[in-house]
Formats: C-alpha cells, structure tokens, sequence
C-alpha cells in the first residue's frame, strides 16, 4: 500500500453539478452529499471511497457550510472521488426557485389530460411528469420543514 493517501481528516469536498442544458449549474465545497440511486439513498460524504452508479428522477440534498441546498434531477451520473463529486444531470432545477401552486395546477392538468388520453405513449409520458411533480411537492415539503 505505498503511497496510499489518507482523507480521513477532509473535512469539505468540492461538488460540482453538471447539467446538459446549463453547463456548470452548481460547484461549492460541502460537508456531505446525498441522493436517490437506483438502488436506494446514497449519503456521501469527505473521504468517500470511488463510486460511479446512475440515478433518475432524484432530489439531490447538500449541507454546505452555514445552509443547505435541495435540488431535483431528472436523472444523470453520479462520479465520486475521496475529495471531490461530480454529479452530471440531463435537467436540475434548485426546490428553492419552486412555484408551488403553479407545479399543483400542472398536475390537476396533467390528471385531466390523462383521462382524455388514449395514446399509450402519450399516457405514460403525462404519468412520468406527474410523477415528478409529486417528488418535487414530496421535497419541497421536507425543505420546508
């Protein structure tokens, strides 16, 4: 185990959130990170071991220094390293920016569109964006909090 570099006592990893659509959206140091894989609630924090794994559909939780930040993605990649994270995400949007009665009256639409459907295609489509809102309300009720 020569030249074995020990994080043990790294107290803050730099996170950098990638989006396609907005480039860098997020980088800051943090002292822990966690999200939804597609295997269960993943919790990162300095020191991680090397991880690589997907995610869809995840809020995306960080304890900074003096806040917190809570995000949504629709899905990406998740790459850790002992000192640093790098999340890289189709779509981000930070639950801060959220407009609660706007993302309620999208879904009373979305339901209505639903029963007028046909289409399956178009059905499972509409049943995948209410299933987003109801993780962002779902969120954005624990943020609250």
């Amino acid at each position: 185990m020569k030249n074995r570099k020990i994080y043990k006592n790294s107290k803050r990893m730099e996170v950098k959130i990638i989006s396609f659509n907005q480039g860098i959206f997020f980088k800051n140091q943090a002292k822990s990170l966690s999200l939804r894989g597609d295997n269960g609630d993943i919790g990162i924090f300095p020191g991680h071991l090397h991880l690589l794994t997907k995610f869809c559909l995840s809020f995306i939780y960080l304890e900074l220094e003096n806040i917190e930040e809570f995000f949504f993605a629709s899905e990406g990649i998740l790459q850790v390293h002992p000192e640093n994270v790098i999340i890289i995400v189709n779509t981000i949007e930070n639950l801060k920016n959220l407009d609660i009665d706007l993302l309620k009256k999208e879904k009373i639409l979305k339901e209505s569109i639903i029963k007028k459907t046909k289409e399956k295609t178009k059905k499972l489509k509409l049943y995948k964006k209410i299933l987003e809102i109801n993780m962002k309300l779902h969120i954005f009720t624990y943020y609250k909090k």
